[in-house]
């Protein structure tokens, strides 16, 4: 038999009890060793309904050890790499922490929406980014993300801003035991937590994907409580006048639309209002398809003013 190190074998064993507490939200998929990129799991939550189940709202969560009491990203200056801090801006389906608790045979799962902060204030030049749990009592929020100067950091070798950004997770938003595993009805209200949180996070990651700097992070929250959960928004003022046309450009079809069935259901005085605000958006060959599709249209859009 080869020799593991002990810490080795440790890690397998925290491994192989997430696989299957998280297996009891719906599926859970670890990637190759070989492409281990840092998400120890990407998963979905499953829905069971005549005796089939099906599985939606996808995330991926990263798996730590219940003795961590943070999760930094960024490494030490001789080590570090743009790549490890960017890609926790660049997320496409939402991104979770946990921590895995040998002893009591739990994973407590915490959301990270708190590094939207950041990207609002456009503090994504960051050396090292840093996840904390923290016990909050009920009605108390979390802190807002703390920067610390790091100490004899090199700032003009490209390595960030020189700055520590500490993100308060708050309490877990669920946490699953092995007690769970028969008590349907309590693992379906996790999971609708869970799936809560998720849509929020789906819209974020919308949103910054349209250009518009405008999220949602989970500012309040008691453990497996749905009811506790309270967000809290950041909207980025920004005076360069490129950013309003983003603004425009990813509303220009939601107004369009909302003007077009407002006007088919007779509610003339709202039509009014949304034309109004159509005729501001620039739409140099932007209407072209729209224009050939459906010529009504097009006389309706060229007759707006």
């Amino acid at each position: 038999m080869p020799v593991h190190l002990s810490s080795t074998h440790k890690g397998n064993i925290y491994e192989i009890l997430s696989d299957f507490l998280l297996s009891l939200l719906g599926v859970a998929n670890p990637p190759r060793r070989q492409f281990d990129d840092g998400y120890d799991f990407y998963c979905s939550i499953s829905t069971e309904s005549n005796g089939l189940l099906t599985f939606d709202s996808p995330f991926m969560i990263q798996i730590k050890s219940g003795s961590s009491f943070q999760v930094q990203y960024g490494k030490q200056l001789k080590k570090w790499k743009p790549e490890d801090i960017q890609w926790l801006f660049r997320h496409e389906i939402p991104f979770f922490i946990g921590f895995i608790d040998i002893d009591t045979k739990s994973l407590s799962i915490y959301d990270t929406t708190g590094i939207w902060y950041l990207y609002c204030d456009l503090n994504t030049n960051c050396s090292q980014v840093v996840f904390k749990p923290n016990k909050h009592p009920q009605g108390t929020r979390r802190e807002v993300p703390k920067v610390k100067i790091i100490k004899n950091w090199e700032t003009n070798r490209n390595k960030g801003d020189g700055n520590r950004y500490e993100i308060d997770l708050g309490n877990p938003i669920i946490d699953i035991s092995i007690n769970d595993v028969d008590n349907t009805e309590l693992l379906q209200k996790k999971k609708d937590i869970l799936r809560s949180i998720i849509l929020i996070e789906r819209e974020n990651i919308i949103n910054r994907n349209l250009g518009v700097n405008f999220f949602n992070e989970i500012k309040q929250n008691s453990t497996n409580d749905s009811f506790g959960i309270e967000r809290g928004a950041k909207i980025l003022q920004n005076y360069d006048q490129r950013y309003i046309y983003k603004i425009y450009d990813s509303i220009r079809f939601t107004m369009v639309s909302l003007a077009l069935n407002l006007d088919s259901n007779g509610r003339s005085e709202e039509c009014k209002a949304v034309k109004n605000l159509i005729k501001f958006i620039p739409r140099e060959g932007l209407y072209k398809e729209l224009h050939e599709q459906n010529p009504p249209l097009s006389a309706w859009l060229t007759n707006i003013e």
